[in-house]
């Protein structure tokens, strides 16, 4: 993680904010695009208010 945060550069190609690093000699590209598919956020617009009853339904899933 250390060797990731020394060599991390925050650059702008095409108008997208990418994060370029090396880890284990290998260059990495993180960018937002990046960061939805493997973490799985498809709430791209983001999430306004979950009703008290999405939260119940879905708390035995945490």
């Amino acid at each position: 993680m250390e060797q990731f945060w020394t060599t991390a550069k925050a650059k702008n190609i095409n108008g997208e904010a990418q994060i370029h690093a090396k880890v284990d000699g290998k260059k990495v590209i993180i960018s937002e695009a990046t960061i939805r598919r493997y973490l799985k956020f498809e709430d791209k617009g983001g999430v306004d208010c979950l009703s008290i009853e999405v939260i119940f339904e879905q708390l035995p899933l945490m």
